[in-house]
């Protein structure tokens, strides 16, 4: 009210003729000028009047007093922010390959099966024996071999070369894998003289189809060979192995092939297979079985089979491959970096708080209570969190995004890495 505009103005004045020692207070603070005088404090305080009726005062700072601002401490306070959320690619990386499961159906189950030799563990696999280890086998509800080709593709505009992967007719369904359109192959399909049929990617059928729901039914000639669409796989399916192509986009009946080394049992062709365990039968019992065969068919195939073996590995740990260790020395270099960042921005809110220590006083003074200060500094530092948060989140999306296009093969299971909840909590 005016009034009230009238009487600090008045106390204004007076104020600033008053020796430094002097408060000038209004009735609502009046007995804040013996504590002043006792604390000795050299300050000059002007009540500004309280539209709220709370008596909330106002400190100003004597001249020459240098204060930092808030965008200064808002500009250190996230970089430091920005420290810790660095840190993110690493473990966002740690928690994708490492530690959540794959991405299929019962993953705990899936085994990865090479042939091994006195050369290596993980060799290529015939596909004449990888028959045989599906028939004769009593460990596995389901296996699927594949290889992967390039083929010509013509009668949809220009010809070009496309990536073909050739798979067994349940290497999807064994994964848990379904086709966003049609079906998957039939076990009929998957044989020499089988109907020629072709599943195609979600990209693949944009690209060619425009997505339209009606491409089942439709052909592409691949290699000189006209091939039914049975099915689309979708975009989202990914499988990380050195005979599969990530970037296929089209998939075969690899028994459909007709290279006639492909059927030679000394000649694996690039080819390796997946499988699935059957219930309560531990990987010990696998190996001890497929070792059986493996020895039977060397008997039986000597020339080709002799001093070969089966080697079988959990799916996670033959994708994962020799990562791990290095994953997990990053993080705990980073680790150490965020411990490092902590102390730091400890350090910083320590000292601002220090410095403080004069405006600290003269509120204590003025009469506000302990926990109305400590409000004060708790929104101060939400708000420093926040704004240090937001800089820190758009970095680490960015980089994520930026390291995986730099090593985006180097990486296992890098179509994973992405932002969550958890990375975003631990951070």
């Amino acid at each position: 009210c005016p009034c009230g505009t009238r009487a600090w103005a008045s106390r204004a004045r007076a104020n600033r003729s008053a020796p430094p020692d002097v408060v000038v207070a209004g009735t609502t603070q009046g007995v804040q000028a013996a504590r002043a005088a006792t604390t000795r404090i050299p300050i000059v305080m002007v009540e500004v009047p309280d539209p709220i009726g709370e008596g909330f005062a106002t400190s100003l700072p004597r001249p020459g007093k240098n204060i930092t601002g808030l965008s200064d401490i808002v500009t250190e306070l996230s970089v430091k922010h920005l420290e810790l959320l660095r840190s993110s690619v690493p473990k966002l990386s740690v928690l994708a390959v490492l530690i959540n499961p794959l991405p299929y159906r019962q993953p705990g189950r899936l085994v990865a099966v090479y042939m091994s030799n006195s050369n290596s563990r993980k060799f290529a696999i015939s596909y004449p024996n990888f028959l045989d280890w599906e028939r004769e086998n009593r460990v596995f509800s389901a296996m699927a071999a594949f290889r992967f080709d390039v083929y010509d593709l013509t009668g949809r505009g220009e010809p070009e070369l496309v990536r073909v992967e050739m798979v067994s007719a349940n290497f999807l369904p064994l994964l848990g894998v379904k086709p966003v359109v049609g079906r998957q192959f039939t076990a009929g399909e998957n044989q020499l003289g089988g109907t020629p049929v072709a599943l195609i990617s979600e990209g693949f059928w944009e690209r060619k189809f425009g997505g339209a729901r009606d491409v089942v039914g439709k052909t592409i000639t691949l290699n000189n060979r006209v091939r039914t669409i049975v099915g689309v796989v979708p975009s989202s399916f990914h499988y990380a192995n050195a005979a599969f192509d990530s970037k296929a986009e089209v998939y075969l009946p690899i028994g459909q092939w007709r290279e006639h080394t492909f059927w030679d049992r000394r000649d694996p062709k690039k080819m390796n297979a997946v499988g699935r365990l059957k219930e309560g039968v531990t990987l010990a019992q696998a190996r001890a079985n497929m070792d059986a065969i493996a020895a039977h068919l060397a008997e039986q195939y000597p020339n080709a089979d002799k001093g070969t073996g089966v080697t079988l590995l959990p799916l996670k740990q033959d994708v994962v491959g020799n990562i791990r260790p290095f994953l997990l020395l990053l993080l705990a270099a980073v680790g150490f970096v965020l411990l490092i960042a902590c102390v730091n921005v400890a350090n910083l809110l320590l000292a601002r708080s220090t410095a403080r220590t004069r405006e600290f006083a003269v509120r204590a003074a003025l009469g506000a209570s302990r926990g109305r200060m400590i409000r004060q500094l708790l929104a101060e530092s939400l708000l420093l969190a926040f704004a240090g948060g937001a800089l820190g989140l758009g970095l680490a999306a960015w980089g994520t995004q930026a390291a995986l296009g730099l090593l985006p093969g180097a990486l296992p299971r890098a179509s994973e890495v992405h932002l969550g909840g958890a990375v975003l909590f631990f951070t």
